[in-house]
């Protein structure tokens, strides 16, 4: 491993870009004074991590970037990029070439890059103290520095010495590994108290999640029940609907059915009245025809005009009763009473005309005539005889009919009061089930409303608990890297035991010679010795204990 370039950009005197590369072997950097020889050192010790500015002949750490000239105005960053030829992989890092850049901007924010790759101070210091390198160690020795070390005192230069054989390096370690081991026992400390204080919590949130869960199952479970008999009430509603609409349909169909017998009969009594009146008509001529024939029989045309009253009793009798039914059969009989008196005054009547017939020879064709038209009205008698018991038969029965209609409108009308009483009821009991059924609604809305909140509720306890299990999670990776950590630490601790064990055990006479000679040592035997891997055990065996020996 050696420098292969270094390059520097705004540090102290090299406001512009210079670039220096470096062979293998001695390199010398000669100049006069005030030439910048002394900054290149500085900039190889400040890219390898010096944070003192007084180490790098400078008031603060400002200083190291070039602060201007008559000629040249400041520049804002410092920066300065080492290359080492890493091809023996002295370094240890998977690159033939290692690039350390560390750049400083006038706001005091400092960056450091390993192969352009962004990274921490402290990875370059852990790559740099494993090869020798580094602020700490004497591979850079300034001007003044060599005089020090004379003159130092036994324990400074027992410093010396340790870092030449690399027991520095170790105790390094050592303190920083026991750092590590007192921060992760912190961490380990916070850890643990985090892990009690959210097992704690942890419960608590665990019963709250299965209240939660429970109080979501029932809500639901209410709420299906709610809408299942939210739906079997509105079947039941729907099907009561359905039967008071027949049922109405029913009744409509029956009074209208009424309203049309009696239509029929109101039409049957208006042509029996036609009939009436027609045989009034009829009976009127008659009347009218007997008048005329007055002057021929005077007695024969009383005797007419008191049967063309009676027949207009009659006829009135027969009106009347188109008004009264209740009275027609009484009405009837004494109808048949009168042409019974009819018949036998008009017997007398013949008796008489037979008497009078010798007066009246000179009248016989009148009274053949009479005779004649007596017979017609006989007949027609007769006729109106039995189209009046024809009539009180259809009166009769019209009677009955709309006696029985009379009993239809009054059934209908009571079922349609019962129906229109029913449809009350209905309506009634509809508002009930409505009010019933707005008040389960807004009891399901308040009950959703609940789960809602519910739901929130547990939407914060369930991000509550998943917030504590990362936590916990992160704690317990946490806790894991520490302990792997701790493994390692402990493990370069007890190889750094061994390695102080190894000094202790070495010979008096090798300490006496250390503490009375420190500048005779050169290094170990064993740190001189190099030997091929596979005669490492070899060399081992055959120095046995004089590996330690000073040289």
């Amino acid at each position: 491993m050696y420098l292969k370039s270094l390059t520097l950009k705004g540090f102290k005197s090299f406001a512009d870009r210079a670039h220096m590369t470096f062979e293998p072997g001695l390199t010398v950097i000669v100049g006069p004074n005030g030439s910048g020889k002394s900054n290149v050192s500085d900039a190889i010790l400040w890219v390898l991590g010096e944070q003192s500015a007084k180490q790098l002949r400078g008031q603060a750490m400002e200083d190291v970037i070039f602060s201007g000239s008559s000629a040249r105005k400041p520049v804002g960053v410092a920066e300065v990029t080492l290359v080492l030829d890493n091809s023996d992989h002295m370094l240890p890092v998977d690159f033939n070439e290692v690039a350390i850049t560390r750049r400083m901007y006038r706001s005091g924010e400092s960056e450091y890059l390993i192969n352009s790759s962004p990274c921490r101070l402290m990875d370059i210091q852990d790559i740099l103290h494993d090869s020798g390198l580094g602020k700490d160690t004497h591979s850079i020795i300034s001007q003044g520095k060599l005089d020090a070390i004379l003159q130092s005192r036994p324990e400074e230069r027992r410093s010396l010495i340790e870092e030449a054989a690399g027991i520095s390096k170790h105790k390094r370690r050592k303190e920083r590994a026991l750092r590590k081991i007192k921060s992760m026992d912190e961490h380990l400390t916070r850890a643990r108290d985090i892990n009690r204080e959210i097992s704690r919590q942890l419960k608590p949130l665990e019963r709250q999640v299965d209240r939660a869960r429970k109080y979501k199952d029932l809500s639901s479970r209410a709420n299906e029940l709610t809408q299942i008999l939210a739906v079997d009430e509105l079947r039941q509603l729907q099907a009561q609907w359905v039967d008071l609409e027949a049922s109405s349909r029913e009744s409509a169909a029956s009074l209208e059915l009424a309203r049309y017998r009696l239509s029929e009969k109101e039409r049957e009594l208006e042509k029996l009245q036609v009939m009436l009146e027609e045989k009034g008509l009829f009976v009127g001529d008659l009347g009218e025809q007997r008048r005329h024939m007055q002057d021929v029989v005077g007695r024969i045309g009383s005797d007419m005009r008191l049967l063309e009253e009676k027949g207009r009793n009659m006829v009135a009798r027969l009106s009347e009763m188109r008004g009264t039914l209740s009275g027609s059969e009484h009405q009837r009989r004494r109808t048949v009473e009168e042409l019974s008196d009819v018949n036998r005054q008009l017997d007398e009547e013949r008796a008489a005309a037979t008497v009078a017939s010798d007066d009246v020879a000179a009248l016989e064709p009148a009274s053949d005539e009479l005779h004649a038209r007596r017979v017609e009205l006989d007949e027609a008698i007769s006729a109106l005889v039995r189209e009046q018991r024809e009539v009180q038969r259809t009166a009769d029965a019209a009677s009955l009919d709309l006696v029985k209609v009379k009993e239809t409108l009054s059934n209908a009308e009571i079922e349609d009061g019962m129906y229109a009483r029913r449809l009350e009821q209905i309506d009634e009991e509809a508002d009930e089930l409505q009010a019933s059924l707005d008040f389960r609604r807004t009891r399901v809305e308040e009950l959703e409303a609940e789960l809602e909140s519910a739901r929130d509720r547990r939407d914060e306890a369930k991000g509550a608990v998943d917030v504590a299990l990362a936590a916990l999670d992160d704690l317990r990776d946490k806790e894991a890297r520490a302990r792997e950590k701790l493994a390692d630490v402990r493990s370069e601790l007890s190889g750094l035991r061994k390695v102080d064990a190894s000094l202790s055990d070495a010979s008096p006479l090798t300490a006496r010679v250390v503490s009375n000679h420190p500048d005779a040592i050169a290094a170990r035997l064993g740190d001189v010795i190099e030997a091929p891997v596979e005669l490492e055990g070899l060399v081992e065996q055959l120095l046995a204990g004089d590996i330690d020996a000073l040289v």
